[in-house]
């Protein structure tokens, strides 16, 4: 593992950057040949293959559990709503759950003033949270410890020769 991750990211090549209303993205490419599935949060959900509750009978505004009940990973994307238990919820960070494990995954409150249920589990929600609040949560988000979570969550995926 350790050989493939030195290596992946020796190879790695940055793009031209793209700048949009303060934000600014640069690509990475790769030469490395992988392909990655994953079923997204809302498929998961509505097959019945995710199941996202709180942590406990009396819950935590800034946790909640994902019990990825798939043999594939789910991607749940940073700034995705979740509606249902004691209060909406949106994801802090964007991650990739392993599959056939059950996760605590950050997020923050959306909703003042209710904390009663609604029903046990959550729900999908049509709506993203907005550019700004995403960026005002991820400061107080320590950046090393994201990194590490994605990249050992994440890099596990791979269909490689290095593993």
């Amino acid at each position: 593992m350790e050989k493939f991750i030195k290596d992946y990211f020796n190879q790695i090549k940055i793009g031209d950057d793209e700048k949009f209303e303060g934000f600014q993205v640069f690509p990475l490419f790769s030469d490395i040949d992988y392909e990655v599935e994953y079923l997204m949060m809302r498929e998961a959900l509505d097959q019945g293959l995710l199941i996202i509750e709180e942590v406990s009978s009396s819950g935590d505004v800034n946790k909640l559990t994902a019990t990825n009940k798939s043999d594939l990973p789910i991607l749940l994307l940073g700034g995705e709503e979740l509606e249902g238990a004691k209060q909406n919820r949106i994801l802090n960070v964007s991650i990739l759950l392993p599959p056939n494990k059950r996760s605590v995954i950050p997020v923050n409150c959306v909703e003042a003033g209710r904390w009663s249920y609604r029903k046990k589990d959550f729900k999908s929600s049509e709506n993203f949270a907005n550019f700004k609040l995403i960026s005002g949560i991820l400061e107080k988000i320590q950046f090393l410890r994201n990194i590490y979570f994605i990249l050992t969550n994440l890099l596990g995926y791979f269909h490689s020769d290095y593993f």
